[in-house]
């Protein structure tokens, strides 16, 4: 492999840069030119299992989906809805990360409303796209999650285009920029927490949750559109009721203001040694266990809700006071464990995990 020079030699042959190769991403293997494809389907052995698990299966499945294209052909190979769409995905269009940058780097909140008003229109028409690919089927969105700085430019090119759009010098900018480093971008400035900062955000993608449903149920009065909203990575229960007051109160006005009846649903995404107050739906995200060095793992019911304590990744150290470990989770041994370790957990119903 040259990477200065952009090539790499394989089986005798000399590849550059805009060459054509093939990758079989079950065996590795590497094919010169491009191999004719066709759309994955469900069939043969593997389908015949399949349809074998689904004759006696309880726990539902649904996909990761951020785009309607996904969604439609997740439908099409058997999933029952989206159980994670992150909306952080949308924000990198072309169209619309100029207009959050702008809101990243505004100095009151009347600035932020503003960069944000002009996101909302894309936001709407993001989710109505996604209720109109499930035809009804549940929809999880979950709120902004990762830390600001993902956002921000770093070319000089770009700085300078947003120091003069706001109206800033490039120094001020690029001290913005420096300002939301974070030491530990997975458990810092993120998820719920930008919410509690910036409540705005989370009005903004609510309303856009909220209208894109009512559109979408109006046009298809067969179908029950229930929006799921979940905020993501909550640590702490004031911090959780802060953002879902915010999303209710939101939520409520929009469909008052519609005249239409809507159901919804507010979910908590839990993280680092959370208890679920029993009254509260929650998600379980596999991903995230396995993306960090300290893992959040549900582990039993307490009586005031489900506790949820860290286990350390190098070591299995338990953070906490439970005693229940499990080495090198993955997420085949998680779906193997998860009826019985969440059937006696829940048996008594009064949460609804799901795990995506």
């Amino acid at each position: 492999m040259d990477e200065e020079n952009k090539k790499f030699t394989l089986a005798g042959k000399e590849f550059h840069e805009g060459d054509f190769i093939s990758i079989d991403g079950t065996t590795g293997n590497i094919y010169d030119g491009i191999i004719p494809t066709v759309d994955a389907t469900i069939a043969g052995e593997f389908g015949r299992i399949m349809g074998w698990a689904d004759k006696f299966r309880t726990m539902k499945v649904r996909t990761n989906a951020d785009t309607p294209a996904d969604a439609k052909k997740a439908r099409e190979l058997g999933a029952e809805g989206i159980g994670l769409c992150r909306t952080e995905h949308m924000f990198f269009e072309e169209d619309r990360i100029a207009a959050f940058r702008e809101m990243i780097c505004s100095d009151t909140v009347e600035e932020r409303e503003a960069a944000l008003e002009k996101i909302l229109p894309y936001q709407q028409g993001d989710f109505e796209a996604l209720y109109e690919a499930l035809e009804g089927n549940p929809v999880t969105i979950r709120f902004l999650d990762p830390p600001l700085h993902e956002f921000v430019p770093t070319e000089e090119a770009d700085i300078e285009k947003l120091a003069k759009a706001q109206g800033k010098s490039v120094e001020t900018i690029k001290n913005i920029i420096a300002s939301l480093h974070e030491f530990n971008p997975m458990m810092g400035h993120r998820g719920c927490r930008l919410a509690v900062t910036y409540p705005e955000i989370a009005k903004m993608q609510t309303k856009a949750v909220i209208r894109a449903a009512i559109n979408v149920q109006k046009k298809h009065a067969d179908w029950t559109v229930k929006p799921e909203i979940m905020i993501p990575l909550v640590c702490e229960v004031k911090e959780l009721k802060y953002v879902k007051d915010v999303v209710v109160e939101t939520a409520d006005a929009e469909i008052a203001a519609a005249g239409i009846k809507l159901e919804y649903e507010v979910l908590q995404r839990l993280f680092a040694g959370f208890t679920a107050p029993p009254e509260h739906s929650f998600r379980i995200n596999v991903n995230a266990m396995m993306n960090d060095r300290v893992h959040a793992c549900p582990l039993r019911r307490t009586q005031n809700g489900i506790r949820v304590a860290l286990v350390h990744r190098d070591d299995n150290r338990r953070i906490g006071s439970d005693n229940f470990l499990q080495r090198d989770f993955t997420r085949t041994v998680l779906l193997m464990l998860a009826k019985p370790i969440f059937s006696d957990i829940f048996a008594a119903g009064q949460v609804n995990p799901v795990l995506v």
